[in-house]
């Protein structure tokens, strides 16, 4: 049996990491479209019918929050931000914020795999519904702490 194809957005801060995301993302089958503005991400999700915006926190022009607000908008669509290194108030934030996930640079091939195929999954079961109380099947808070314990 084959898995669904899985597309994600990718909302780089170079041409260079999209390119490296799908890269690693191509054992699992997972495409990823590149965009460099919320405008192009907003597109891209729409004409290829991703649900999962995978996005730099260092883009440019424009915040990670603008494409957060841009992706609640979207009840088909969750984000999962990507931090160059690790930054406990801004990934406390994004999980509060709504964010389904947040992973950092240098990408663990697994993870990022992972949280993608979650992300996917999460939003066709709950495009309707709203946003998550748990992430990655974990309460939202027992999440935050995991992540503050590292």
């Amino acid at each position: 049996m084959t898995r669904p194809q899985i597309r994600c957005v990718y909302l780089a801060g170079s041409r260079r990491d999209a390119q490296h995301a799908a890269w690693l993302l191509t054992p699992r089958d997972i495409d990823v479209v590149p965009a460099g503005s919320v405008l192009e991400a907003e597109a891209a999700l729409h004409v290829t019918g991703a649900r999962v915006l995978l996005c730099d926190s260092d883009i440019a022009p424009g915040p990670w929050r603008d494409a957060l607000r841009m992706v609640q908008d979207d009840p088909a669509a969750v984000m999962i931000l990507v931090l160059p290194r690790f930054d406990g108030p801004t990934w406390v934030d994004a999980l509060q914020d709504g964010c389904f996930d947040v992973l950092l640079k240098p990408f663990d091939q697994s993870e990022l795999c992972d949280s993608i195929e979650d992300a996917h999954r999460y939003s066709a079961m709950h495009r309707a519904q709203s946003r998550p109380e748990s992430v990655n099947g974990r309460p939202l808070l027992q999440r935050i702490r995991d992540v503050l314990a590292r």
